[in-house]
């Protein structure tokens, strides 16, 4: 359950630009299994804390968020990293496209959602203006990418619920983007791309983030 309420009724259109944040709990041997790999699963618990506080530091000016939690009960654990006026919520069950059209249906359909974007927690270098620019994009566009440099996405907003972007997905694959792009197309739908920008999943993807300039 969300740890505080939502208005059910029509809300004015600022209030209607949802934002969900798709992460896991900061739990041993749970996180960064590539990582874990190479640095150990202590190392790779500790790495990704700094990034999802280093991600929620460079949004904390953002008015309304919802990060979706998995495992279910992981609300207590993740509440450390957000702001008090955001919310939370699990993921539920499923693979990650069920769980993605399961938010992406309450949100539209229950929650009046005039758009709606969804990051995960892979990527540190989201910003405030991603966010911003992506609603404003879902204006006059179907779909807004955020394209991820391993073939994934950063990002993904719509304009309106689109299933057909979540079933059957190769998640987890580098050719996540692509087969969403496609879909797109398929489905003429019109499609925006945001800044491309690295998911840290690798030892390489962590030496680069600590080596990056004003570190």
């Amino acid at each position: 359950m969300r740890d505080r309420s939502f208005q059910t009724g029509p809300l004015p259109i600022s209030d209607r630009r949802h934002t969900l944040m798709f992460l896991r709990a900061p739990r041993f041997g749970t996180v960064k299994s590539r990582l874990a790999l190479s640095i150990g699963p202590h190392g790779a618990l500790d790495a990704y804390r700094q990034l999802l506080a280093t991600l929620t530091h460079n949004l904390r000016d953002w008015p309304s968020l919802e990060a979706r939690v998995t495992p279910d009960d992981a609300a207590p654990e993740v509440r450390p990293f957000l702001q008090p006026h955001w919310s939370t919520a699990p993921q539920g069950s499923g693979d990650l496209g069920q769980r993605l059209l399961h938010a992406t249906l309450e949100h539209f359909h229950s929650l009046h959602a005039r758009s709606l974007v969804i990051i995960g927690s892979d990527c540190p270098e989201v910003s405030f203006e991603d966010l911003s620019t992506a609603h404003e994009l879902l204006l006059h566009h179907d779909v807004v990418l955020g394209p991820a440099l391993d073939g994934g996405y950063w990002l993904i907003g719509l304009s309106r619920p689109i299933p057909e972007l979540f079933d059957a997905m190769p998640w987890g694959t580098e050719h996540v983007y692509t087969e969403t792009v496609r879909r797109t197309r398929h489905l003429d739908l019109s499609l925006a791309n945001l800044r491309p920008l690295a998911d840290i999943d690798t030892v390489e993807d962590w030496t680069r983030w600590l080596n990056r300039p004003n570190s």
